[in-house]
């Protein structure tokens, strides 16, 4: 149940192109057949992809800073919690093993790894306000590497 996310984000070769898309070619006045990345850059708009990292990168920073109106992932379980030695990762939250693919790919766990993925210097911003801003600019700089 739920969204089907692999079709909204344009991945099914046989789907018509997403309607965000078709809008970015409209306002930047662009050929039907261009590529799509070149104009979400020069329009300074997040792609569905980063947009959707993005909301999981707040959603992890409110969890993380205990700054959530309710606790969804109850307590964060970090690897320096589960592991007496010292690890790699010793700071970063623990990869749990799911039996379900379901329950793995949830917006939780991708919530867990896109953590991981963002660096230590944003993660550590002290206000909800500056993480936005840092996230956007990093996710934006991404994009403009990708094309």
């Amino acid at each position: 149940m739920g969204i089907d996310l692999q079709n909204i984000a344009g991945t099914n070769n046989s789907s018509p192109p997403p309607p965000k898309k078709k809008a970015i070619r409209i306002v930047a006045n662009a050929d039907f057949r261009e590529h799509s990345l070149p104009l979400f850059k020069q329009l300074g708009i997040l792609p569905f992809s980063k947009l959707h990292e993005y909301c999981l990168g707040k959603f992890m920073y409110r969890e993380h800073n205990n700054l959530a109106p309710v606790k969804i992932m109850g307590d964060i379980l970090y690897n320096h919690n589960v592991h007496d030695y010292k690890t790699r990762g010793v700071g970063n939250i623990h990869a749990r093993y799911y039996r379900t693919q379901i329950v793995a790919n949830s917006f939780i766990n991708k919530g867990r790894y896109h953590w991981q993925m963002i660096p230590d210097d944003i993660r550590e911003v002290n206000t909800l306000q500056s993480f936005s801003g840092q996230l956007q600019r990093y996710l934006g700089m991404q994009i403009a590497l990708a094309t």
